[in-house]
């Protein structure tokens, strides 16, 4: 992988922690970092500086049992396992336009009973301040109701929305509330009672956002 593409990679790890931690009231990079055993402002050195340019391995172990993050959103795509022989591949089906891709089952190793046939990947065209992206999401269609404070596929109609869902803790709240965060800038965040969210699947890997050179596309 050439430098470029690895630091474009490197961002996008980055901004993809940055934006879980900011959606999750519970967690903070200073408590985080000492969870590491690192000073005070290490993450947020990480993320804002690049500095270090990605966590070790001990590092990106501890944060996903921490946030429930699958452990490839944090690390690098050529440290991530290579599959050494064909038995290592599972096909999977692009939805976008119907046709088979190979990847490497490692990807999985944290999920325990999945029915394979309901993972599945798509690429959504995402806009964030004014520019517009491509973004590969493999996800879990096993998965149809609010599980944890994660990312998710909404469906309205025929339309798929990539949103990160957090439960509202507000203690005025009598129902059971869930905060819909898009990842599309230009869609608004809201509250919506559990029983009325039509979740389409779970989020297993969110890939590296890659702009449109045309930004009418």
């Amino acid at each position: 992988m050439r430098n470029k593409e690895r630091q474009k990679n490197l961002n996008a790890i980055r901004k993809k922690l940055s934006f879980f931690i900011k959606q999750n009231k519970q967690l903070n990079l200073r408590d985080l970092s000492r969870k590491l055993n690192k000073n005070d402002a290490y993450l947020q050195q990480y993320i804002s500086r690049g500095s270090p340019s990605f966590l070790p391995e001990e590092e990106r172990k501890i944060l996903s049992e921490i946030t429930n993050l699958n452990i490839n959103l944090l690390t690098p795509e050529w440290l991530q396992v290579i599959p050494s022989n064909s038995e290592d591949l599972m096909s999977l089906k692009n939805i976008s336009d119907n046709k088979e891709i190979k990847i490497s089952s490692s990807l999985f190793n944290n999920y325990k009973n999945l029915n394979v046939n309901l993972i599945e990947l798509i690429e959504l065209k995402i806009k964030q301040n004014n520019y517009y992206y491509s973004v590969k999401i493999i996800f879990d269609k096993n998965v149809t109701n609010f599980v944890d404070n994660n990312f998710y596929l909404l469906q309205d109609k025929s339309e798929i929305f990539l949103v990160y869902l957090s439960k509202d803790k507000s203690k005025n709240l009598q129902s059971s509330k869930i905060i819909v965060r898009p990842y599309d800038t230009d869609l608004r965040p809201f509250r919506i009672d559990n029983k009325s969210l039509v979740i389409h699947s779970k989020v297993i890997f969110l890939g590296s956002l890659e702009k449109f050179n045309n930004q009418n596309a």
